[in-house]
């Protein structure tokens, strides 16, 4: 929890507006054959939020246009970044469970004078039946979470957050916003657009300097050189044989390699390939191959294919989803 009281701290220092009080997750002091009380994760919350709210008043000293910062509570995460596991469906949270984080979170900030920071919780983490594993996506249904998206409108004074809507189809994402999930949280999703905007990269590099004298980026044997050196982050999420292993370092839709993209020789692996894409005039017949989605997207707003655009645009495709989704429908 030390590392916790540093991290939030910091948060509310640097202006955050919004901040997860997430203590779902078990310590090491914790048991682990069975799930923390919600009591236990709500009086961890309360800590966390008391750090918040004292590191907000040092801001404000310095800042005094600060607005206070906005929490989430609860949490419906199997694992940070996705389930390990294939699975064909997933529990909605119930009516029930959401009951139980509501009153018990509002009882333990009473107990510490925390009531004018609850009245600042916009969202509770709710599990939507939407979710991702290794290579599946399992896609939302409005039917599966009605009722508990009408207990949320009926009794309670915030909206709910959609703990993973990584991959969703942009019809899939409508619906949530439609049935009252107001905030889509995203995260592998787009680091594995990065990633992906970087392997294409690499096979235009190829195909511009073949046959002549330069230095290769070589990013991809880099990055999984890098994995295969330090396999803390990604050994306990891939499952399988070595090549199935191998597959999944590289493609897994949990995007374990995004750990990795700050290793000093991957960044240098990065760096490389940027540098020999923005030193190149990528032929338009190159773009059209392998990245004509971004081509398309930059060809409306600009005509510099920088390696930066590029990129840019393929993460831009997969927000795309995301700004249609949330668009006024006209009838």
């Amino acid at each position: 929890m030390a590392y916790a009281d540093v991290l939030v701290r910091e948060y509310a220092l640097a202006g955050y507006a919004k901040i997860h009080l997430d203590t779902s997750m078990p310590l090491g002091s914790d048991p682990d054959d069975r799930p923390l009380p919600i009591s236990v994760i709500a009086e961890r919350g309360a800590r966390l939020c008391k750090i918040s709210e004292e590191a907000f008043e040092q801001r404000s000293a310095n800042h005094p246009d600060s607005l206070p910062p906005l929490y989430v509570i609860g949490s419906e995460v199997p694992i940070p970044g996705g389930s390990k596991s294939a699975r064909k469906t997933v529990s909605v949270t119930t009516v029930e469970h959401c009951r139980e984080t509501f009153e018990t979170y509002q009882l333990v900030f009473r107990k510490y004078g925390l009531q004018s920071a609850f009245d600042r919780v916009v969202a509770l983490v709710v599990q939507t039946g939407a979710e991702f594993g290794d290579r599946e996506i399992i896609e939302y249904k409005s039917e599966k979470a009605r009722v508990l998206m009408e207990y949320g409108r009926s009794n309670l004074p915030f909206v709910f957050e959609g703990h993973s809507t990584d991959y969703q189809t942009t019809a899939s994402l409508r619906f949530m916003v439609e049935d009252g999930i107001a905030f889509l949280k995203v995260g592998p999703a787009l680091t594995f657009a990065f990633r992906e905007a970087l392997f294409t990269l690499e096979e235009i590099e190829g195909e511009i300097y073949y046959g002549t004298s330069w230095t290769a980026s070589n990013f991809k044997n880099v990055l999984e050189l890098a994995m295969l050196n330090n396999p803390a982050n990604w050994h306990e999420h891939y499952r399988g044989n070595a090549r199935e292993q191998r597959f999944a370092r590289k493609y897994s839709l949990l995007d374990r390699a995004r750990y990795y993209l700050n290793v000093p020789e991957v960044k240098h692996a990065i760096n490389c390939l940027v540098n020999n894409i923005n030193n190149a005039k990528i032929p338009l017949s190159l773009l059209s191959q392998y990245m004509p989605g971004e081509l398309a997207q930059l060809v409306e707003n600009t005509h510099k294919w920088t390696a930066e655009n590029l990129i840019m645009a393929r993460i831009g495709l997969r927000l795309d989803r995301y700004y249609k989704a949330i668009q006024p429908t006209t009838k």
